[in-house]
């Protein structure tokens, strides 16, 4: 699972996409997340309330198709 920050300046969006568009796993899925960077993903002050709930929805996807 790749989860991307809109903002990020490190691993840029059109970057990260261009790798999920060329990973050829079925597994490969990405997410863009507003208005986050790079490490907000994470310790961003919202990240629990915007960015966690992605990330659990997606490993709950992820579980399904084992």
């Amino acid at each position: 699972m790749l989860l991307l920050g809109e903002k990020d300046k490190i691993a840029h969006p059109d970057d990260v996409i261009e790798v999920i568009d060329h990973v050829g796993s079925r597994w490969a899925d990405g997410e863009i997340i507003p208005e986050y960077g790079h490490l907000d993903l994470n310790l961003g002050e919202n990240a629990k309330r915007d960015v966690y709930p992605v990330v659990q929805r997606e490993l709950i996807k992820m579980s399904r198709r084992l």
